[in-house]
């Protein structure tokens, strides 16, 4: 219906801004030609989902502009607030994107720090098996005379005992 609803609205915006009421007629809405406007209460009720106008309550004629209305038009106009509403979605979108991406990495990461807690639980183990067999071989070391002498002492049992049966 409005192949360029964007600069209609940016018109009549200006438009109600510079009437000294802030109001106009239905009827006095321009298309970008400056002519009266085709299916002018289609278009009003457009600016009225948008909040840029409100009806007068009893016939809808009147369309007043509102706050919205003219603190948009004071900041530059309906295609300056889209053009800053397309780069603010622009930048969600990076940011999303930017989210996504460290999500992933996060992902990663913890994936990462799983396996290296999963090495360092096998390698502690096999330290604490070495340390016992450490533990092991140092008593060895450390008692092989105690050892040896107990060896003999079974040793000369043995004989004394062998010698025993033979005199008995």
């Amino acid at each position: 219906m409005f192949d360029n609803i964007n600069e209609l609205i940016e018109i009549n915006l200006k438009l109600l801004n510079q009437s000294s009421t802030k109001s106009l007629w239905r009827m006095d809405f321009r298309d970008d030609k400056g002519f009266e406007l085709n299916n002018s209460e289609k278009f009003a009720d457009i600016m009225q989902e948008r909040g840029l106008i409100n009806f007068e309550p009893a016939q809808r004629f009147r369309c007043d502009l509102t706050e919205l209305g003219r603190e948009i038009f004071k900041h530059g106009g309906w295609l300056k607030k889209l053009e800053l509403d397309g780069k603010s979605k622009e930048a969600e979108l990076k940011k999303a994107e930017l989210k996504d991406t460290l999500e992933i990495e996060l992902k990663t990461l913890q994936k990462e720090s799983l396996e290296y807690q999963i090495t360092i639980r096998k390698q502690t183990d096999r330290i604490r098996n070495l340390e016992e067999q450490i533990k092991l071989i140092s008593l060895v070391k450390l008692y092989w005379w105690f050892i040896i002498f107990c060896i003999s002492i079974g040793v000369f049992l043995k004989v004394l005992s062998d010698k025993m049966q033979e005199i008995i």
